[in-house]
């Protein structure tokens, strides 16, 4: 028989922070990436490692004069472990390595996030004044300043950061505003390097009573004519939005990057399914969570204030937002520019990845960004009254990628539109016995595909939304031999297909466990034969009644499943084909699943689930696509 379930919501929309044990934990993880300068290219490996060699010659264990990845790994973490007392109530942030943890951690490889390389200002940065700038509650944040040549007063710029705001790279992003006229202030989180009081994490009314108090303070010095923006990509631009959702009176414009609101529903689970980084960056921030009991697990009550629905109050500041369709906040700075949009809001979506320029398997042409989401612009128009045409703009800019090998393919062009999602069709496409993927709904009785999944052996990770390296449209024929995924195909396409909007995979499934997990990509398969990963996301199958009713399968009943891939802008060319693939598995993207209901200890007792996807006329699993301009095509 078939369980009642709740499917077709998108899911998290009612998620709010998770137990306390975790949610303070999680809040520290969701900005562990650089702030992203996207027309940079990143400095290599190599480099960033030497960069650490010359300040840390130390952490070189075997004396040969090269820091190897692992040797830097191993350093940090010793070095974290002999300084992780946590900073007190009214006390400094601690910092006992400026050179690794005033910066984004290392990633598993040993690499520095993008776009940095530790170190101070450089030489050429103005005269610096600092500020121990009172909160509310009488908590004091470390605030440098800098002031432009000449006379004051001048419009400001603030950056709130977790990076270290006396990070060396900050000089070569806020010289261009000094140079430009206005003031620049940069400050530490509470709790972060020189600020008093105690990080929590991201806890929104006090992020948003910070935002509110600096802004505020800002615009009553004597250098500051009143008028005040806030920058910030990533963690910094979380900082930025919940400075806005307070709606301080002196804050007229934002500009923020690869960012959301809510992070943790794109970047620390889903569907329910913890991704692997989240933990590992929650460790690194002193705020570790033991590897077991698995799998861990999300409460989903209903969330209060600016995660519900709908806002408090409309924000009162303009907002220039720019995201990437391989970004790990994708859903995030869609959900936000529909949350929060107020006449005043531009959302610009790109083929990028987060803290990247370029994209890892295949190369989208250039997109120009300086043309189409300039920062400084923004607040000439906002903050100085230069009618620069900075409005004059549709609400969303989107790129529609397309055939990356094939000079003039359809798609690889820049679409514009006054809202998100754009108009479009539904369209389905049927999973079928045979394993191929057909508009009309499958007709046998009784159909299904079953694989089997042994955690033991999970499927490794290529590509997708991810952080450092293994990002982007990376090709998935590496994994053509694993027998525990499914495969289904579309025939070439006889037309182009463009979709545009959020796309999603509804399941049949029974498996003889009580629990596991349920992952699908979306791939968009070339003549030659690459397999382009385009989208990727999970779903925990206790969730099958719905996210608020977690409850184990039920053993010989079939259930359904819908998982949310989040959403995209892709032309499908002429002899492409469309594919799906389902697995219960993708590591170190997510946590590997026990096959248990109850928390499980280790991987040793764990089953192998044998987990099946019916592919039939009354249970008739699909891939809905937001074509744009759909015809059949069949």
């Amino acid at each position: 028989m078939l369980c009642n379930h709740g499917i077709a919501h998108r899911f998290f929309s009612n998620a709010s922070t998770p137990p306390q044990s975790f949610a303070i934990a999680l809040g520290a993880m969701m900005f562990a990436s650089a702030i992203a300068v996207w027309s940079q290219e990143p400095p290599s490996i190599e480099a960033r490692l030497q960069a650490l060699y010359e300040r840390y010659p130390q952490a070189d264990a075997d004396g040969d004069g090269t820091l190897t990845p692992a040797e830097a790994r191993e350093y940090q973490q010793k070095m974290r472990g002999q300084s992780a007392s946590p900073a007190g109530e009214g006390s400094k942030g601690q910092n006992p390595m400026p050179g690794i943890q005033s910066n984004p951690d290392l990633d598993r490889e040993g690499s520095l996030a993008p776009d940095q390389t530790g170190g101070q200002e450089t030489d050429e940065a103005p005269p610096r004044q600092t500020e121990m700038v009172a909160m509310r509650d009488g908590v004091r944040l470390a605030t440098d300043f800098y002031l432009p040549q000449g006379d004051g007063p001048w419009p400001a710029i603030v950056l709130r950061t977790p990076y270290d705001r006396r990070d060396r790279k900050n000089w070569a992003r806020y010289s261009g505003y000094l140079a430009g006229g206005y003031a620049y202030v940069v400050q530490d989180w509470r709790g972060l390097f020189e600020s008093e009081g105690k990080f929590r994490g991201l806890i929104p009314e006090e992020m948003q009573a910070d935002g509110y108090d600096t802004v505020e303070w800002i615009a009553s010095q004597p250098w500051c004519n009143g008028k005040v923006g806030i920058v910030g990509g990533s963690g910094p631009g979380v900082a930025a939005k919940m400075a806005a959702l307070s709606n301080p009176p002196h804050l007229l414009a934002v500009s923020a990057s690869v960012t959301a609101l809510r992070p943790e529903e794109s970047f620390g689970f889903n569907g329910g399914v913890l991704r692997t980084l989240a933990k590992e960056w929650m460790a690194q921030r002193g705020m570790p969570t033991p590897d077991w009991p698995k799998p861990h697990l999300w409460s989903f009550p209903r969330a209060e204030g600016f995660a519900a629905p709908t806002l408090p109050q409309p924000v009162q500041a303009a907002i220039l937002d720019v995201g990437g369709w391989f970004d790990v906040y994708v859903k995030g700075t869609l959900d936000d520019f529909m949350l929060m949009n107020n006449g005043k809001y531009r959302l610009v979506m790109m083929a990028k990845g987060h803290g990247v320029d370029s994209l890892r398997g295949l190369e989208y042409p250039d997109q120009k960004l300086s043309e189409f989401s300039d920062p400084l612009s923004w607040f000439d128009y906002w903050l100085k009254g230069v009618d620069n045409g900075a409005m004059d703009t549709p609400a969303v800019r989107y790129f529609v990628m397309g055939d990356a090998l094939t000079p003039g393919a359809p798609g690889n062009e820049w679409r514009s539109s006054d809202r998100w999602p754009v108009p479009h069709t539904p369209l389905s496409f049927y999973f079928t016995k045979d394993g191929a993927l057909r508009i009309a709904p499958p007709e046998d009785e009784e159909a299904k595909r079953t694989y089997a999944y042994d955690p033991r052996d999970p499927i490794p990770t290529i590509g997708g939304s991810n952080t450092g390296e293994n990002q982007g449209p990376l090709d998935q024929r590496p994994l053509k031999n694993r027998a525990d995924i499914l495969r289904f195909a579309s025939a070439p396409l006889e037309k182009p297909l463009e979709i545009a909007g959020q796309v999603l995979v509804e399941l049949f499934v029974d498996s003889d466990v009580a629990d596991t997990t349920f992952m699908a990509k979306l791939i968009d398969v070339y003549p030659n034969g690459y397999e382009a990963l385009m989208l990727d996301s999970a779903i925990m199958a206790r969730y099958w009644n719905g996210f608020d009713a977690p409850s184990p399968l039920k053993k010989g009943e079939i259930h359904s499943l819908t998982i949310d891939l989040f959403s995209t802008a892709l032309v499908f060319d002429a002899g492409h084909r469309v594919a799906v693939h389902i697995a219960s598995s993708n590591s170190p993207r997510y946590e590997v699943h026990p096959n248990s209901y109850e928390p499980a200890n280790s991987y040793d007792e764990s089953p192998v689930a044998n987990n099946s996807v019916h592919v039939s006329s009354r249970y008739p699993s699909r891939l809905i696509l937001p074509a744009v301009g759909a015809e059949r095509q069949d």
